[in-house]
């Protein structure tokens, strides 16, 4: 087979064999700068093609980075696999509207501007931190339909105190949103010590609140994860949102070339699906279908937004956390690093508590700071009753 690197011709090829295939392409052109002793700019170019095969119920998926001999390696695993009445290709669904491509954006201009603007260059020295800048060109095609494509903008950027445990960030698609404008402005004060012991209510800030939601949450949605998943409490309401206006983790469409929305997380959590897990386990498609770095077509959330009518006060707000340092779905430990009081004082802390993932979202409030998105999360403050060792 001459090597074949054109997806359409592959396709053609693939479905003259009596294969049904589809290939998701990602590819990610961006700059990286990271600024510690030194500026140090990196452009990076990745692409990746994960392709999935269905003949006679048996299905193949694999990842690579050309079709060269592909579709003779994709035939020899098909002859091997086992037979599974759901797996199926199906057809992608037209494109409804494509958001996330910034049109000001020009990566090579940016970056350099963005530097400037998070004063990364002060002879001083005080800030350290990163940007990012690029565009993920994705695209779903398949020889059960016509094909979709779409650019989503990236930007991210970090900015760090310098020997401090201070530090903020955001991710979006658009240059004109608000969330980068905290990172830009962001500016640290001294830190003194605050000692905390005992049972307390702390006010987990967003940042705080999204942390450990993305740790310990996120994974519930996976269907990988065994073990009990958690229940959004009467105080919060939870929405799995692809569609998030400025998130880099929004998508018109998943891997499959289907059609997103909005789902509403009542009660218990639940895994999410794609086409084959719908049809495996009998329940809805949630249109959630993700390829992950193994080369397996799997199921993920992209975005999360917490809401919440309360606002309760805790006594101390928690500004930093450190690493989580154990966590097997039942119990994790908490390290607190940098808390506010109600007086506005701010300082260190070496203080910790014992979490329960299971029970987190029922336990919890919503606090008296606003909605901000860090990475996938977008929630406000969340207070919690805690005994602080």
């Amino acid at each position: 087979m001459n090597k074949l690197n054109d997806i359409d011709l592959f396709l053609t090829k693939a479905k003259e064999r009596g294969i049904a295939c589809t290939i998701y392409a990602e590819e990610r052109d961006t700059v990286l700068v990271r600024k510690k002793a030194h500026l140090t700019p990196v452009h990076q170019i990745e692409k990746n093609l994960y392709v999935r095969a269905v003949r006679g119920n048996r299905a193949v998926e694999l990842l690579t980075d050309e079709l060269s001999d592909t579709l003779d390696l994709l035939e020899n695993l098909l002859a091997r696999g086992e037979p599974d009445p759901n797996n199926e290709i199906i057809s992608p669904e037209p494109l409804d509207e494509s958001y996330l491509e910034d049109p000001k954006l020009n990566p090579e201009e940016s970056w350099r501007e963005l530097v400037d603007e998070l004063r990364l260059m002060d002879p001083s020295g005080r800030w350290t931190g990163e940007v990012m800048v690029g565009k993920i060109n994705r695209s779903v095609q398949s020889t059960e339909g016509k094909g979709l494509e779409e650019t989503v903008t990236l930007i991210y950027l970090r900015k760090i105190e310098a020997g401090l445990n201070l530090q903020e960030f955001s991710s979006s698609t658009r240059l004109e949103d608000p969330e980068l404008r905290r990172v830009i402005e962001f500016s640290s004060e001294s830190l003194g010590e605050i000692e905390l012991k005992g049972e307390i209510t702390v006010e987990l800030s967003p940042k705080v609140s999204a942390k450990l939601i993305e740790k310990l949450i996120l994974p519930m949605f996976f269907p990988e994860t065994s073990g009990p998943r958690g229940t959004v409490g009467m105080n919060l309401r939870m929405t799995e949102d692809p569609r998030m206006q400025f998130s880099p983790y929004s998508r018109s469409f998943d891997a499959e070339g289907l059609r997103t929305s909005p789902i509403a997380i009542k009660g218990r959590i639940d895994f999410l699906t794609n086409s084959t897990i719908s049809r495996r386990f009998g329940r809805p498609n949630t249109r959630s279908a993700t390829w992950i770095r193994e080369g397996r077509l799997t199921a993920r959330p992209t975005n999360l937004r917490i809401t919440s009518e309360s606002k309760e006060e805790g006594r101390v707000i928690v500004e930093e956390i450190g690493e989580i340092e154990s966590y097997d779905r039942s119990l994790v430990i908490v390290p607190i690093q940098v808390v506010r009081k109600r007086t506005g004082e701010i300082g260190l802390t070496y203080t910790k508590f014992v979490l329960d993932p299971v029970t987190f979202l029922e336990q919890t409030k919503g606090g008296t700071m606003k909605p901000m998105r860090y990475g996938r999360v977008t929630t406000p403050s969340l207070t919690l009753d805690v005994k602080l060792y």
